[in-house]
């Protein structure tokens, strides 16, 4: 084989043309690090969604989801299609499945604070979805309104596992409440809706997650304000049986919201005893 060939055939190796293989359709959403259009698959016709980065840096990112994502089996939890990079282009491409729906915070904006019925069955769901991510070692880390689509059968799907990471194992540390470093951590998570451990110590573990799920079920049964999450962070969790005043929930739900958004960590329940309570 002639050397001008062979090096054509390693270099077309390297080169991923999304355009081959899919039709790019419109943008259903972008973050920080990324964009998300609708793709048709040429040759199946099938859809999905196509998560694109540039960048090693968002690339590394874009890369970390797909390695989760093709672990991972729930119902509530985008399927893992594909993972191709193009070095001449410097972008990546996770293909996934693709979910019609809307985010949470709109759906909520839009429709107001939701029944405490329909609130706990859209729970169930979120800790369904969270609980198959820590059996298999991980953490999301940033759980949000955001990232819960609610889809167009009023169904939960939680997405963007960017930035989730896996936890220590009890062999390599010796805290439970220290599996992650939260230095350079707050840059990249959303400052609104993150832990308040994560202002105050050096190291956190999973229940940030928890956190985070407490939260979207606050935001799901009171539509809560920007100043009623701030005083929530701020340790101040009377600021719920305020709002439980004119939205009345069971004394049994919001005993069980009020520990999930606890400024102590260590007072939060798991996500197992969350699935074995709710669901």
């Amino acid at each position: 084989m002639p050397v001008g060939t062979k090096n054509k055939e390693e270099l077309n190796a390297l080169r991923y043309n999304i355009s081959d293989h899919y039709n790019l359709m419109e943008k259903l959403g972008f973050g920080t690090y990324s964009q998300v259009r609708r793709g048709i698959h040429k040759k199946s016709e099938e859809i999905y969604a196509v998560k694109i980065s540039k960048g090693q840096t968002s690339g590394n990112f874009l890369k970390n989801e797909a390695e989760i994502l093709k672990q991972l089996n729930s119902d509530f939890i985008p399927k893992f299609h594909e993972f191709q990079t193009d070095s001449f282009s410097n972008k990546s491409y996770l293909v996934m499945e693709y979910v019609k729906g809307t985010s949470l915070d709109k759906f909520i904006e839009e429709n107001g604070a939701l029944s405490e019925e329909e609130s706990l069955r859209i729970l169930k769901q979120l800790i369904s979805a969270v609980k198959e991510l820590h059996s298999n070692g991980y953490a999301h880390r940033d759980i949000k309104p955001q990232n819960i689509i609610i889809t167009e059968d009023k169904n939960l799907k939680l997405i963007d596992f960017n930035i989730s990471k896996r936890m220590k194992s009890g062999s390599e540390s010796d805290d439970e409440e220290c599996k992650f470093k939260s230095i350079f951590f707050t840059q990249i998570s959303s400052p609104k809706y993150s832990a308040p451990e994560l202002s105050l110590q050096e190291c956190y573990s999973e229940s940030i997650d928890i956190w985070g799920i407490g939260l979207a079920f606050a935001e799901m049964l009171f539509n809560i304000s920007n100043e009623s999450l701030q005083e929530l962070k701020e340790g101040l969790s009377d600021v719920l049986v305020e709002l439980n005043s004119t939205n009345k929930i069971s004394e049994e739900t919001l005993s069980w919201l009020v520990t999930m958004v606890s400024a102590n960590p260590k007072l939060r329940p798991s996500i197992f005893e969350l699935s074995e309570h709710f669901c």
